[in-house]
């Protein structure tokens, strides 16, 4: 798993999800409008994406799926303790050598 960071990260999401064909999951229908609507600005093609209701209740075929991307995964998780502040998460340790890797470069 890749951590991106920093600046473009929803434009270096789509890039992945167009060479390797992976479903971008996103926080709401708004966010799938806008990622398509940017995918399509950048004449990238993508497997729709999907808004995290649509994944929660597996609204895809999972033997036609490669892998997923979150976009703005922090909103995700935020979202999903209604209201409660998300004060921190851990990641695992190959996530964060990915990541160290990303900020590097």
């Amino acid at each position: 798993m890749e951590l991106i960071i920093g600046t473009g990260k929803t434009h270096k999401l789509i890039a992945k999800a167009a060479a390797h064909w992976l479903y971008i999951v996103c926080l709401n229908r708004d966010e799938v409008a806008r990622v398509a609507e940017e995918a399509k600005k950048l004449n990238l093609e993508i497997p729709r994406p999907l808004s995290f209701a649509e994944f929660k209740r597996s609204r895809f075929s999972p033997s036609g799926v490669r892998g997923f991307l979150i976009d703005n995964a922090d909103l995700l998780l935020q979202s999903m303790c209604q209201g409660v502040p998300l004060e921190g998460i851990s990641l695992t340790q190959e996530t964060q050598k990915n990541a160290e890797t990303d900020t590097q470069a």
